[in-house]
């Protein structure tokens, strides 16, 4: 019994140092990235001014920005973009998309609204290169053709620097935009 474990055990070192000493399969050559074909591009669609949600309103502004359902290009990724990096978006952000090829809705799907959380840091290269935009956090939405957005602020009739609060001199489509990338 010995002399089979001793056998045994010579074997499998022989085995175990055979093994190490086989020359390793080459790294593949690194390839260049090929192009998917698929451009990518921005849609800016500008949001204006929702009438109040009750048919039974007195007509007064909710204070609402928004887009009605629509018909876009194809596309995967969507968001709100304004033009002052340094404003807040102080309400909430939401998108709804039709899948593409299809009649369906999606339910509304919040949008992040911390702009200071994602834009870039102040005093940084990109920052002072002047084409910085306040944005929302980019929202994954697979692919899709039809968008509808609303924009609701924390407390209607406020004045501020975001675009649901519509600062003095912001008319309903210069300085807010739907973003919706295509991927």
């Amino acid at each position: 019994m010995r002399a089979f474990l001793v056998s045994t055990m010579g074997v499998t070192c022989t085995a175990a140092l055979v093994l190490p000493l086989a020359a390793p399969a080459g790294a593949a050559p690194d390839a260049p990235a090929r192009d998917s074909g698929l451009p990518g591009s921005t849609q800016s669609l500008p949001l204006d001014a929702l009438p109040p949600p009750s048919a039974r309103a007195t007509g007064a502004p909710a204070g609402e920005w928004g887009l009605a359902e629509r018909q876009v290009r194809p596309f995967s990724l969507a968001g709100v973009v304004w033009d002052d990096v340094d404003a807040e978006l102080h309400g909430t952000a939401q998108v709804r998309v039709r899948a593409t090829g299809t009649h369906r809705w999606s339910g509304w799907q919040d949008l992040e609204t911390h702009n200071a959380e994602h834009a870039p840091d102040p005093g940084s290269a990109e920052r002072a290169a002047g084409a910085v935009k306040g944005s929302t956090a980019p929202l994954w939405v697979g692919p899709s053709d039809g968008v509808e957005v609303r924009v609701r602020p924390e407390a209607p009739g406020t004045r501020g620097g975001a675009p649901c609060r519509c600062p003095p001199g912001c008319t309903s489509n210069s300085s807010t935009r739907a973003r919706t990338p295509r991927r």
